[in-house]
């Protein structure tokens, strides 16, 4: 599948080195003060990280004082998160693949930054929400691409430049899924990387988790909390028997 060999490219993470740790910490920021001040976490709780890239948001909800674990199918993004980790005691990292059960349960379990929809068969997308809240003891937090705003505003054809090499990339819908395509050449040798997301609406998403057995405390459209946005930031809470 496509992700096994680009997440694991170091172009992958050429590509993306402008990614913002800031608006991520401001995120967690937001997304932490929601769920202490609902008193829905406390500090201390477990906190699994699912595709959870580098350790971006892992790392801080660690710093926050979460006990948290991070998976990634990648094992070059797992090593760079153990190497940024190292100086804390409260986080740990697995290569692992979304689709299978850790043998934890997590008072919290988050998915984020669009690490969702990866799948061509629906029912695997549905079964990792399915997974989320099994894994869960609490709360489940997804946060996702806007579907209506990334239909509107689809770039077809862009190109980056990253030291000297030149990512030239097409997007396109097809089958209810956004396709980029990524090309370029280095060293003599030409590359070609696809990304495939399925297009999911927010109201598909929450049936997703009904289905699951889990409950929507609170829906987001952007990493400030504000109901309209580029985002689909869904806060979910584990219907227990």
């Amino acid at each position: 599948m496509w992700y096994r060999s680009w997440f694991d490219s170091p172009y992958y993470h050429l590509l993306y080195q402008h990614r913002d740790v800031q608006e991520a910490k401001q995120f967690i920021d937001v997304l932490t003060d929601f769920l202490l001040s609902e008193g829905h976490v406390k500090i201390g709780d477990s906190w699994l990280d699912t595709a959870c890239g580098t350790g971006r948001h892992a790392i801080y909800l660690a710093q926050k004082g979460f006990q948290v674990t991070g998976i990634d199918l990648s094992p070059n993004n797992i090593e760079q998160a153990i190497k940024q980790s190292r100086n804390l005691s409260n986080i740990q990292f697995f290569v692992q693949d979304i689709r299978q059960l850790l043998p934890t349960v997590f008072e919290v379990v988050s998915n984020l930054f669009t690490s969702f929809g990866y799948f061509d068969n629906d029912e695997e997308n549905v079964q990792v929400v399915k997974n989320w809240v099994k894994q869960s003891n609490n709360i489940i937090i997804l946060d996702y691409f806007n579907s209506e705003y990334v239909m509107q505003t689809l770039i077809p054809h862009e190109k980056v430049v990253k030291k000297s090499i030149t990512f030239y990339i097409t997007r396109r819908i097809e089958d209810n899924t956004v396709i980029k395509t990524i090309t370029f050449a280095d060293q003599g040798r030409n590359y070609l990387f696809e990304e495939r997301v399925k297009l999911y609406s927010s109201k598909t998403l929450i049936h997703f988790f009904q289905q699951a057995g889990a409950s929507i405390l609170a829906q987001w459209g952007d990493y400030q909390a504000h109901s309209q946005g580029k985002r689909c930031i869904l806060i979910a809470k584990k219907i227990k028997n």
